[in-house]
């Protein structure tokens, strides 16, 4: 089976591929880098501020959050007296506690939408800046190294499969693949004909 699959591969041989793979990046290499055009102190001071604004932000919903959280459990409790209530007006009374509770919780629940969508938009803003940086952290670099390693290794993967394969290996595979499955059948015939089980 290892001589089968080996000859399949030699069949599609992916040298030529590797040597277009390191051409092309001997190419690349050559490639002169284009000059980081940004004021670097502007945008260094861009970031502290953006990232002071997301700190205040985090704070606000923290606080929103809190909010929110005693309304609840006072609706709760609203609503335990509710089913307590003997006379209607005990009843409107508390039905009217109930309903402005309910809106504070929805405008709270309008500002803490806010607030998310405005730190979503301060995260882009702060990814933006970073990615001009001369040296930019390693999230926010254009190119990952591991990536183009792993598209190097499709691209040879394909190319070689497109090729035309060499008959003498794939005839050589195919034979060992056919000599593979003869052998097999062999063994399981004699399999059904043993007859000495005994501690097997």
């Amino acid at each position: 089976m290892l001589s089968g699959i080996g000859h399949a591969v030699l069949a599609f041989d992916p040298t030529e591929p590797i040597r277009d793979r390191q051409a092309s990046r001997e190419h690349l290499a050559k490639v002169p880098a284009t000059e980081n055009i940004y004021d670097q102190d502007a945008l260094q001071a861009d970031i502290v501020c953006l990232k002071a604004d997301l700190a205040k932000n985090e704070s606000m919903r923290s606080e929103v959050r809190d909010l929110a959280d005693a309304p609840d459990s006072r609706i709760r409790a609203i609503r335990d007296v509710l089913g307590d209530a003997t006379s209607n007006e005990q009843r409107k009374t508390v039905e009217s506690e109930l309903r402005e509770l309910e809106e504070t919780i929805s405008a709270q629940i309008g500002q803490s939408t806010q607030l998310f969508r405005k730190a979503d938009v301060l995260r882009a803003q702060i990814r933006s800046a970073e990615s001009k940086l001369q040296d930019p952290p390693a999230s926010r670099r254009p190119v990952d190294e591991d990536a183009i390693d792993i598209v190097d290794a499709l691209y040879t993967l394909l190319s070689a499969l497109l090729q035309k394969p060499e008959a003498q290996y794939m005839l050589s595979a195919r034979d060992h693949f056919r000599l593979m499955l003869s052998n097999n059948q062999t063994f399981w015939d004699s399999v059904d004909r043993e007859t000495d089980d005994d501690r097997e």
